[in-house]
């Protein structure tokens, strides 16, 4: 049985996920299997991942279409390992990936661990080292998401195959798959956590047509009104403005901005931060917005003295 379950859900993009699974044949740890997922109908990518000689790499081509989210969990279940490392079909794995997150796995113990680390973000204008800060003990994790700006990208996700079928990815979500089930996750009554300061995952965001761009903004506000009691009370309202706020500037009425108001201050508590932000992203010209977010005034704040550190629950 291999030690690790690599899963890379793809669909339409044969080339991207060559190259990912060659970030993964060349990792430093090499007992691993990787299950590619073919979310639906694709014989392009099944053709060429059938002339991969590898035995390490099997190919779960599906019938139909069942998402991101579904996706993964048909790799998870799938998998033989006692861990499951996910990756997207168009980032990158540095050599020493696995191997460093077996390490810290192996240190933390147990059945329900959570392993990610930090990564490089690759846009077509800039290149940058995240998270910047990482989390600390008993902090909460809508806080360092929303508040703190702290945020865990999906290819460097790896966790214990037990905690993933306990805690699956909810099926037909989009855009925000993974802060649901980041945030499930964390409230697991045996979880641990912790982050690797190494940067060990390339993060290849040079794609226009992502999820995030294509999902309409009502779709993460109708989450969060359902799931408020994942988040702390100091969080949601920073979640509000992140993913909700900005989507909805172009050709929306005033009154979406007073109704966004009010469900944060409903489920949140304001303070002058975020109600800065609520301001800034409703009435500042988007030229002078992209400015501030080029100089990191919005959602970013960064502490006197960043705390790396392994976090048990």
């Amino acid at each position: 049985m291999p030690l690790i379950s690599v899963v890379i859900p793809t669909r339409y993009r044969p080339q991207l996920v060559q190259r990912a699974i060659e970030s993964v044949l060349s990792q430093t740890c090499c007992d691993f299997e990787i299950l590619v997922i073919v979310d639906g109908p694709d014989p392009e990518t099944v053709a060429a991942l059938d002339n991969a000689r590898e035995e390490r790499i099997i190919v779960l081509a599906l019938e139909h279409n069942v998402g991101l989210a579904e996706a993964r969990n048909v790799g998870v279940r799938r998998a033989r390992g006692k861990w499951v490392a996910f990756l997207d079909d168009d980032d990158e794995w540095l050599p020493e990936k696995l191997q460093r997150q077996v390490e810290t796995a192996t240190h933390l113990g147990g059945n329900h661990v959570f392993v990610a680390c930090r990564f490089i973000e690759r846009t077509q204008s800039m290149e940058r080292v995240m998270p910047e800060t990482l989390p600390t003990a008993g902090q909460h994790f809508s806080e360092y998401i929303y508040c703190e700006g702290g945020y865990l990208q999906p290819s460097t996700f790896f966790g214990s195959t037990a905690l993933l079928l306990e805690v699956p990815f909810t099926a037909g979500l989009r855009h925000i798959e993974d802060t649901d089930w980041l945030l499930r996750a964390m409230g697991h009554p045996q979880i641990k956590v912790a982050v690797v300061p190494e940067v060990l995952s390339v993060y290849n965001n040079k794609d226009g047509d992502r999820e995030s761009k294509l999902t309409p903004w009502g779709v993460p506000l109708a989450w969060a009104k359902t799931h408020h009691h994942l988040f702390t009370r100091r969080a949601f309202p920073f979640y509000i403005a992140r993913l909700c706020l900005d989507a909805s500037r172009a050709g929306e009425p005033l009154s979406t901005f007073v109704g966004l108001l009010w469900l944060a201050t409903r489920y949140g508590r304001m303070n002058g931060r975020v109600l800065g932000y609520f301001l800034a992203y409703s009435f500042v010209s988007d030229e002078n917005l992209k400015r501030l977010r080029e100089h990191k005034k919005v959602f970013t704040r960064r502490p006197e003295s960043p705390q790396p550190s392994l976090e048990s629950r």
